[in-house]
């Protein structure tokens, strides 16, 4: 098991507060040939930054550490960056092709809106079977 510290009142792991430092150098991501800043903890939204982050231990000003669950991706702005699909290069993530019209995979938020779509048509059809077939009648 991995040697703890105290580090901003949170326990990290021994190279944790290095990783912070590190991240601190990494100030653009790169999508597409295109450098995009950065979003420092706490300018994403102002609630935060009152505590160091809960997954990285980021105070506010400072760049969350590269795979944070709570860094917002600087490209499309939509929300965390391990759920967006947005191609990086620092990160090695090119989850889309490029060349496909459909952008690649699906979106996690695709497949969701699918889901909640054959959901609604579920329930649909078993509101039409009940209360339209004659079921429990005498013939």
């Amino acid at each position: 098991m991995a040697e703890l510290v105290r580090h901003r009142g949170v326990s990290v792991t021994a190279d944790w507060p290095a990783r912070i430092a590190g991240a601190q150098e990494l100030t653009h991501y790169s999508s597409r040939g295109v450098r995009h800043p950065r979003i420092r903890y706490g300018d994403d939204d102002p609630r935060w930054g009152e505590v160091p982050c809960r997954d990285c231990a980021a105070i506010k000003g400072e760049f969350h550490v590269p795979d944070c669950e709570d860094e917002h991706c600087p490209v499309c702005q939509a929300g965390p960056l391990q759920s967006c699909e947005c191609p990086l290069d620092e990160l090695g993530l090119s989850r889309r092709e490029p060349d496909s019209p459909a952008g690649g995979l699906i979106g996690k938020r695709a497949v969701l809106i699918l889901l909640g779509v054959l959901v609604l048509f579920a329930v649909g059809c078993l509101w039409f079977l009940i209360r339209w077939l004659p079921w429990g009648q005498p013939t």
